[in-house]
């Protein structure tokens, strides 16, 4: 049993000791690539439209008041736009500090969150997860 645990704080402290290249810089994106993604970008949104256009008019022809539901639709997505965009923020700031100071095992991290202070040493890294 003791051996079992020796031989699995071996391989994570292998992996933490790999250092893995950023998520972007994996794959490289050449000009033809670009191009059919935008044609794929513009194809999904027709699509869509088309759709949005058919279930409006058949809508109409059953007598619902489809003015009222798009006008729903974008007071909801605008409403989901303004909550999600504080979450959204945050995402990308954790992204850009992985990518720009990324975090090692035994790091001591200080911060202040919300007018408290935060302490703590880093212990360990298993599987992309940080676990402290």
């Amino acid at each position: 049993m003791v051996e079992r645990k020796k031989a699995e704080q071996a391989s994570l402290e292998e992996l933490s000791r790999r250092e893995l290249p950023p998520f972007f810089v994996s794959r490289t994106v050449n000009s033809s690539d670009a191009r059919t993604m935008g044609f794929q970008f513009v194809g999904k949104v027709v699509y869509t439209a088309i759709w949005v256009v058919v279930v409006s008019l058949f809508m109409e022809l059953l007598g619902f008041s489809t003015q009222k539901w798009l006008t729903a639709g974008s007071l909801g997505t605008v409403f989901l736009t303004l909550a999600g965009r504080k979450i959204f923020i945050n995402f990308l700031s954790s992204v850009m500090i992985h990518v720009t100071r990324p975090s090692v095992v035994n790091e001591w991290i200080q911060t202040k969150i919300e007018g408290y202070e935060v302490l703590g040493l880093l212990s360990m890294w298993v599987g992309g997860h940080r676990q402290s």
